[in-house]
């Protein structure tokens, strides 16, 4: 599934700058957003785009037109390819619960009693 994994230690607010934590272990700081389009200047060997929505979320859109959209707690909510969409939901725990595909066969529901979520490499968006 994309590589995309649970939340950690994910806490965002709106700013002039945000952090993008990849699974790899690589962050990436982007900077001085733009107030009228939202978009953040990205920091050297960054490819990603990364926009500030007005309503407080993030979208990270990759060059070949995959989008990472983050909740406005810095969770990934949906990963999008043209008309497929993935959707993310999380326990209390801000662990991932289940994943709905694009075709609809139904969420794969993650038993954490089963996995260990902390085995899965994090995607989190923070503020610095």
């Amino acid at each position: 599934m994309l590589g995309c994994t649970n939340l950690v230690n994910g806490s965002t607010t709106a700013g002039s700058s945000a952090v993008v934590n990849k699974g790899t272990g690589t962050s990436f700081t982007y900077t001085n957003r733009n107030a009228g389009t939202g978009v953040y200047t990205a920091p050297p060997n960054a490819i990603n785009k990364l926009v500030g929505n007005a309503n407080g979320t993030w979208t990270e859109t990759q060059p070949d037109g995959l989008t990472l959209n983050y909740n406005s707690s810095g969770a990934l909510a949906t990963i999008k390819r043209t008309s497929d969409t993935w959707t993310l939901t999380y326990n209390a725990q801000q662990q991932v619960a289940s994943i709905k595909d694009p075709v609809n066969h139904g969420p794969l529901e993650l038993g954490h009693e089963k996995y260990r979520l902390g085995d899965l490499n994090p995607y989190v968006l923070a503020d610095p």
